[in-house]
Order: C-alpha cells, then structure tokens, then sequence
C-alpha cells in the first residue's frame, strides 16, 4: 500500500515538472521560461539559498548562545528566487539580495546548508507564505565525523572539498572561533595534546553549500558527561556541574563549577532527578539535556585495532573505545571514574561488575563499580 509521505512525492514530483507547450517530430517541447504547473497555476516560487540561523542557532559570526525566534529561519544574502506565476520565468539578481527571515521552522540540520523553499510569494518577500523546505542535494557537500581523525587532508581526501583560511568558517557547539586550532584548543581535554581534526565522540560537519570545492563551515558538537545536583521542580530549577571556562571558550580549570539553569531554557530528552548523570550541550540559548546510555558488565579483554587504537571488550561481546566528551562527573562523584583506555587494565579491571557510561555515539566516557547504581 502507498503510504501517505510516498503519495505526497508523487503528486510533487507530478506538479513541479516542466509544463509542455508542443510537441514537433515527435518531441516534447517545454515552455522556455521552464515553467511548471506549480509555478503557472498556484504561484509558487522556488527560494534557494544558506540558512544562516534559526530557533536553534545562527551561524552569522556569532557566539554560541545565538538563535532566531521560534518559527523563524534566517537565509544568507545571495539567495535565488526562481518565478514563473505568468508566461516569463524571472530570475532575480541574487547579488540584490540581502539578509531575509522567512516564517518557516527548520531543524538544526539545516544550519549552513543550502535550502529550497517553497513560497507563496507576497509583495514582501518576507511575508510570504512558506509551503515547505527541502535540502538542496545537489547544492551540498558534507562530510562528517564522530570518530578519531588522525589528518584532516585524510578526511577530505576523494571529497573534492578543500579549507581556506579566509572563506572557510569554523565553529564549536554553534559559536564562532577563529580558526581550527582555535576549535582545538576549546575541544582537547586536560590529558590530550590536540584533537586534530576530530576525536571520538565530538561530532564534526564540513559542509560545502555551493558545490564550488570549499568548505563555507566546519562545525564540532560537543557534549558534556555531569551529574545532577538537584531537579527543583517546584521553582523549576536544574542545578548541574559545569566546567569553567574562560572567554575564548578554553577550560580554566579542572574545578567544575555548579549551575542552576531554569526549566524554560532546557529541552529535556529524557526525565531526569537528582544525582542522576546526564549528557548535555548548550547553544542557541537552550541547553539540551539526555540521559547517556548505560550498560552494565564485566570487562573481558583489552585490545588494539588497524590503526593502534586502544578499545575494551565485555564478556558479553561488546566493543567500546575511549570517548573524549568533557567529563565533569568523574570531577564530583566519588564513585565515577574517567575512562582512560591506556589504565583500562587497573580501572575498571578484570574481575568487577562495572557501569560503562557512554556518549551519545556509542564511546565509553567513564565507569562506575555497579553496586553503587
């Protein structure tokens, strides 16, 4: 049976086709203005350009606590509008345009990729109603990462994309830095030299929205492993371990401080209560809470891989390598310890029953002895 998001594609794939105006020798003619029953009939216009911001976080050389309002997404200068509403096709300069906030919602995925937007367009481009956006495929190139990279020509290698210094963008968790060794000193931990360019756990997106070989963003996630110190529900307040950090974005110290951040500020993944251990990432105002993953077992074996990397193995059969998140809990609670895969023979050992505390991408952060769960 055709499901109703399948329907939907086929009456849009039906409507956004070239109209025909002829046929000759047996050929289909379209109209030259390329106009499609879309556009012709119920006047819609194609929008394509870079979202530059939205609920969730702008990338406009601003810090990390940046957004648009709920229900608002900000286009970079330079988009295209492509109309056909009368027999002409126009094609407006995209040199003209500027900076525009259309009233549609778009999810953080979005953020430094090229769009299509579906308008009915009004005198103020603005103001026009948005029928739906789609990601420009054929405009975006991205490579992603979660894992460790040893040499960022590496990564890009077979991408056709490259980094320039004065058009390339970098960004961590949606805040503006200056460059990738900038992004590197505020993601490596205490006990690491460098995390260039990437290290397990910490997300990493090169988007290329332009298809023109260079990369207009390089933007890290990082979240960070802490411990709840309270759930106030009756003055709805989470007060949690934070570590502190200087203006640059770099940790100060290893001395996590505790914070109290009101319920309207958070998205909770999951429902949380005091002491519990939780997974969190600030930006765009908001600070988004989950609980991690935790699997409880005996370590078995300890073991490198092809490239000499360091992972553990369970009795129960599962692998896991180190995570490189900032660890605040391991900072306040006695019983959590930092996993650290070149001590993996002493802590967590052999011959205890552990909590192996995972990231958000599968990578071992710290462990715990399980009969204090």
């Amino acid at each position: 049976a055709l499901n109703r998001d399948d329907a939907a594609l086929l009456i849009y794939n039906a409507l956004d086709v070239e109209m025909i105006e002829k046929y000759e020798n047996g050929y289909a003619i379209a109209y030259n203005d390329s106009r499609t029953i879309l556009s012709a009939m119920y006047g819609v216009y194609k929008v394509e350009g870079v979202v530059l911001g939205n609920e969730y976080a702008v990338l406009n050389g601003t810090d990390y606590d940046e957004s648009m309002m709920d229900g608002k997404t900000l286009l970079a200068a330079g988009y295209k509008i492509i109309a056909s509403t009368t027999s002409n096709t126009m094609v407006e300069d995209p040199a003209t345009k500027k900076d525009t906030t259309f009233n549609v919602e778009t999810p953080v995925e979005y953020l430094g990729k090229t769009v299509t937007m579906y308008v009915r367009k009004d005198t103020i481009l603005a103001n026009s109603e948005v029928l739906g956006v789609t990601l420009n495929e054929k405009a975006n190139t991205i490579v992603t990462s979660g894992a460790n990279e040893t040499d960022m020509k590496d990564l890009l290698k077979g991408t056709g994309i490259s980094l320039k210094s004065n058009e390339t963008e970098y960004y961590v968790n949606y805040g503006i830095v200056k460059n990738e060794d900038a992004a590197n000193d505020i993601l490596k931990l205490d006990r690491k030299s460098t995390v260039t360019p990437n290290s397990n756990g910490i997300e990493l997106e090169i988007i290329d929205n332009d298809n023109d070989g260079v990369a207009e963003y390089v933007l890290y996630t990082q979240e960070t492993l802490s411990e709840v110190s309270r759930y106030n529900d009756k003055d709805e307040l989470l007060t949690f371990y934070k570590p502190v950090l200087n203006s640059d974005g770099t940790m100060r110290t290893t001395t996590p401080e505790r914070v109290s951040v009101d319920f309207d500020e958070i998205v909770f993944n999951d429902e949380v209560a005091t002491d519990d251990l939780i997974l969190y990432v600030e930006y765009g105002g908001r600070t988004y809470v989950s609980l991690p993953e935790i699997v409880t077992g005996t370590m078995a074996r300890v073991d490198r891989d092809r490239a000499d990397e360091l992972y553990i193995t369970l009795e129960s059969g599962e692998e896991y390598y180190e995570s490189h998140i900032r660890d605040m809990a391991s900072r306040v609670d006695a019983d959590v310890e930092n996993f650290e895969s070149e001590n993996a023979r002493e802590i967590p050992g052999f011959d205890t029953e552990y909590d192996f505390i995972l990231d958000s991408n599968g990578y071992l952060v710290a462990v715990r002895p399980a009969e204090e769960v």
